[in-house]
């Protein structure tokens, strides 16, 4: 979220490919994510869970509110959230390759 918060701070109001948000905007109706990728397993956090997925499958779920160190894998007792989680990843893994296929990643 560096990239949009600064442009935001500098009043720039140009379009802008990015996959965060300025951290100065209100009223975000979502919660905020946070998507990583390393060593082809991708992640995806929201305001309580961290999902684990390598590209083809689901790998682990944990709610990391209540298991800070992520040590109890629940994807089987959450199996609707993990459904959601993976939905939301996948559609920005989809939305990158399609920037990277465009050269639309600016």
């Amino acid at each position: 979220d560096i990239l949009p918060s600064v442009l935001d701070w500098l009043g720039y109001s140009d379009t802008l490919h990015c996959f965060g948000r300025s951290v100065f905007q209100k009223n975000v109706p979502e919660p905020r994510v946070a998507y990583v990728e390393e060593s082809g397993v991708f992640q995806i956090m929201d305001g309580r869970y961290l999902l684990t997925f390598d590209g083809q499958k689901v790998l682990q779920l944990f709610d990391y509110q209540e298991d800070a160190y992520c040590s109890k894998d629940i994807l089987n007792e959450k199996k609707a959230i993990a459904a959601e989680l993976e939905v939301r990843l996948k559609a920005i893994i989809q939305r990158h390759n399609r920037a990277m296929i465009f050269n639309q990643l600016r």
